[in-house]
């Protein structure tokens, strides 16, 4: 008995590290996305885009999706997923979203090979560096219409990577078998026009220089996939709401470009870390394949960022690829680094910017908190409205204080129109005549 024991111990404590910092991080994230209910743009999915019905079935989602293409956007296989997360317990999403959140962490962690107790430091490293830099937190991570459209993507992005990168780093480029990494590829290449778009580019750009390294034609397969994720980026262009809502005329490029560097410039300190741990890396005699793959992580950042300058409008949460990509850019030159004999600076300074981080989180837990006190508050009072027999509400608006509330920055109520977004959906949704926001 004392043997099985210890071989328990040994499996989780020593072997297998990274498992207790991907536990912690789950269950982190599992309370901040049980502290963030339903929040503008959910109240409008739950309904139909066709009918205005509430959404009861699959089967009602696909004419919504229709409308959709002519009212919003082209991003059909996001918004599926945000219409039949609206069919489920809310908790469902919850646990499932803190879920994936973990994965991103782990695939980061994947691109760099890390194991063990590095792995385990790194994955606490991302998260604080995600939790740092990442400039729309909680709409990106915990709002249910932010997360599936921002957060996902991320995870179908690089799950898809990983198989690139691992043919990049290995000796032999043979693609991966079966139908299913097809599937992968089109649905990664229709869910985002950022993030897809960074893998797609960064995908053409090792396949490049694996060819021109080993001076021969990577395995054929690896050409059909890459066609299969274009062909999918290509869906989102074909929705005429694409156009009409999403698209930049030429007139408006120059000042979307700028409104792009702006918002790349939030990641100056990464870009700095990116510089120094390249030179460190040139100067230990880092495996050229990495410094290469790092480098490809931080052009598809670029890209992700700078496609923007073809959208009408920069909302910071649609930066979270560029982020995510720039950090793991750094992570791939960090892991070689973390090794206190080596190179105890560069592993000094990595203690101290976890903790450093770290220190910051309870201040953000606190303002989501904060947040879900004033949710709730509000659903007391629309209780007691409806049973004194009110119709025509009026409510104090919810506010976040820090970008790590998921209402940061995002309309709770209009103060003026009761008809609309999301006032009308909102209404609907609590059943009620009307719903506005107290004017301040």
């Amino acid at each position: 008995m004392r043997k099985c024991n210890l071989r328990v111990e040994t499996q989780w404590g020593v072997r297998n590290p990274s498992n207790l910092s991907y536990a912690l991080l789950f269950f982190f994230m599992l309370v901040c996305n049980l502290l963030t209910p339903y929040l503008v743009d959910d109240f409008q999915y739950l309904y139909s885009f066709q009918t205005g019905e509430r959404i009861r079935s699959v089967l009602d989602i696909f004419p919504s999706l229709y409308a959709h293409t002519k009212l919003m956007n082209g991003r059909l296989i996001t918004h599926f997923l945000v219409q039949l997360l609206t069919l489920t317990p809310t908790w469902f999403f919850d646990i499932l979203n803190a879920l994936v959140f973990v994965l991103v962490i782990r695939l980061v962690c994947r691109l760099t090979e890390a194991k063990g107790k590095v792995e385990a430091l790194l994955a606490l490293l991302v998260f604080v560096a995600i939790w740092t830099f990442e400039q729309m937190f909680g709409q990106v991570n915990l709002w249910q219409d932010g997360a599936i459209n921002y957060l996902w993507s991320l995870l179908l992005g690089l799950s898809f990577l990983a198989y690139v990168v691992k043919a990049f780093l290995a000796e032999d480029a043979t693609a991966p078998k079966g139908w299913a990494i097809y599937l992968l590829a089109f649905a990664m290449g229709a869910y985002s026009e950022t993030v897809s778009a960074g893998v797609i580019f960064m995908t053409f750009l090792l396949l490049l220089l694996k060819t021109a390294m080993e001076r021969k034609l990577p395995d054929k397969k690896w050409i059909f996939l890459l066609v299969t994720a274009f062909l999918g980026y290509v869906t989102i262009y074909l929705a005429p709401a694409q156009w009409a809502n999403k698209s930049v005329g030429s007139g408006g490029m120059v000042d979307s470009f700028k409104a792009a560097v702006r918002m790349y410039s939030e990641y100056g300190d990464l870009l700095i870390a990116f510089l120094v741990l390249m030179v460190y890396n040139i100067s230990a005699g880092t495996d050229r394949k990495r410094l290469l793959l790092s480098g490809t992580l931080l052009a598809g950042s670029l890209l992700a960022n700078f496609m923007m300058t073809f959208a009408s409008y920069y909302p910071s949460r649609s930066a979270c690829g560029a982020c995510v990509f720039l950090i793991s850019a750094v992570a791939v030159l960090l892991r070689p680094l973390l090794d206190i004999r080596r190179q105890p600076l560069i592993f000094s300074l990595s203690l101290l910017f976890l903790l450093s981080g770290l220190a910051k989180v309870p201040g953000g837990a606190k303002d989501i908190y904060n947040t879900y006190t004033q949710f709730r508050r509000n659903d007391a009072l629309i209780v007691q409205a409806k049973e004194s027999g009110e119709e025509d509400l009026t409510l104090p608006l919810v506010e976040g204080s820090t970008k790590y509330s998921g209402i940061y920055c995002l309309r709770y109520l209009d103060t003026q129109d009761p008809t609309t977004w999301p006032n009308a959906d909102m209404a609907k949704f609590y059943g009620v005549n009307s719903m506005l926001g107290e004017a301040n």
